[in-house]
């Protein structure tokens, strides 16, 4: 059983983990298309390139919820690439289950709450359970992708939540 980690979002990311966690088998960071003003998921690539492509059995999704510091823009903008996710993954008929960030970082991460940084976290999480994987988005990146590190700790989160149930 492969599980997808969705961290949603124009600067998101797809991983695919293995049924043990050990392995990385698929990953990508959201695949976006230039519009007039900024940029959009790519439902065609999401749809086609990767989830028909990786095949996945679950599909873990981050549950996110707009800011009440975003602007009216923003926030559409950031609920358009939610639902196209959902949308491409129920495309597709893939199992799928919504989690809130609090709680998959609450069950991955050492230090999830109140004043702790839990981007810093999740990296330090993903370089310990995976440490030959780069996290950079491509080879000419300095630092990691933080939608690639989130999304692996999702699909984490995933994998430990479907074991249980199944066990």
């Amino acid at each position: 059983m492969n599980i997808l980690g969705v961290d949603p979002g124009l600067n998101g990311g797809l991983v695919v983990i293995s049924e043990n966690g050990l392995e990385i088998l698929h990953r990508s960071v959201m695949p976006v298309v230039a519009v007039k003003k900024g940029s959009l998921v790519d439902f065609r690539t999401l749809f086609f390139d990767r989830i028909m492509e990786w095949k996945p059995d679950i599909v873990v999704i981050e549950a996110v919820t707009t800011n009440p510091i975003m602007g009216h823009s923003a926030a559409f903008k950031f609920g358009r690439a939610f639902q196209c996710v959902i949308d491409a993954v129920e495309a597709w008929q893939c199992s799928y289950e919504l989690v809130r960030p609090r709680t998959w970082q609450k069950a991955i991460l050492s230090s999830p709450f109140k004043g702790s940084d839990t981007k810093a976290a999740a990296l330090d999480f993903a370089r310990h359970r995976w440490p030959a994987e780069d996290w950079r988005a491509n080879d000419r990146c300095k630092k990691p992708h933080d939608g690639l590190v989130d999304a692996a700790c999702i699909a984490e989160y995933g994998r430990r939540l479907f074991r249980e149930e199944i066990t």
